[in-house]
């Protein structure tokens, strides 16, 4: 079973996980030349490279091809860039494999609008595409989901602090998006059907803090979470 993936097609705090996962199950390493996630903080621009080949067996991908038809907006934009910036193909079931289930039911509208302005050939290096991503959201407006999410993780986490939603959901520009916490990924790339998910099941009462941090427990419940949706499991293990 194939667990190499660079990047996925949105949440990109998978990433880390799914390298550590690749490293342990002895999967492929990131091809020469390529842009290595495994260096960079979980985020969601992370998600993306490549979840496919043209066929079985081809050794590289001429771009979208007829695995690709019937893409949503975002997908196709995805596989666009994907060719243009030369990333090499993971699994065998197309460029986008996976890709629209993807979109469907783990995308925000918040993410898919700022990545698709993003996707350029000047963003072809993973951190900068990141950074465009994090510098977009800053116009944006959180779903009544996204804010609940963010305001039940800050009074679960950080109790009393005023700023705590201000810092979980604004992007520092100087810092860059390494800096950025885990929940600020989850605040703005996540639909509101997996918000609500994160929310019921890693805040208040249901997050168990057995040692280390409030914010670490969260995010390991999270990704818990998050790794279990369907689509995830489709992409993460070219199922």
């Amino acid at each position: 079973m194939r667990t190499r993936i660079v990047m996925s097609f949105g949440f990109g705090s998978v990433v880390a996980l799914a390298l550590s996962m690749q490293a342990a199950c002895g999967g492929d390493s990131p091809a020469a030349g390529t842009p290595d996630a495994s260096s960079d903080a979980p985020h969601a621009a992370d998600a993306s490279s490549d979840a496919g080949t043209d066929a079985p067996g081809d050794t590289k991908d001429s771009g979208p091809d007829a695995a690709d038809a019937g893409l949503t907006a975002f997908c196709a934009a995805r596989a666009a860039w994907e060719t243009a910036c030369s990333y090499p193909p993971t699994c065998d079931g197309g460029r986008s494999y996976g890709c629209n289930e993807f979109d469907l039911t783990v995308n925000s509208i918040e993410y898919e609008t700022a990545s698709m302005a993003c996707l350029t050939s000047a963003n072809c290096d993973v951190r900068g595409l990141r950074d465009c991503d994090d510098r977009r959201y800053g116009a944006m407006q959180l779903s009544a989901a996204q804010a609940k999410l963010v305001q039940d993780y800050c009074t679960t986490c950080s109790p009393g602090d005023n700023t705590c939603v201000a810092r979980s959901t604004t992007y520092d520009a100087d810092a860059g998006p390494l800096a950025i916490p885990f929940i600020f990924s989850v605040a703005w790339e996540l639909n509101d059907a997996v918000e609500n998910a994160l929310d019921t099941t890693c805040t208040g009462g249901a997050l168990v803090v057995d040692g280390g941090t409030c914010p670490d427990a969260f995010a390991n419940c999270s990704q818990g979470v998050i790794f279990a949706l369907p689509a995830i499991q489709k992409v993460l293990f070219c199922k």
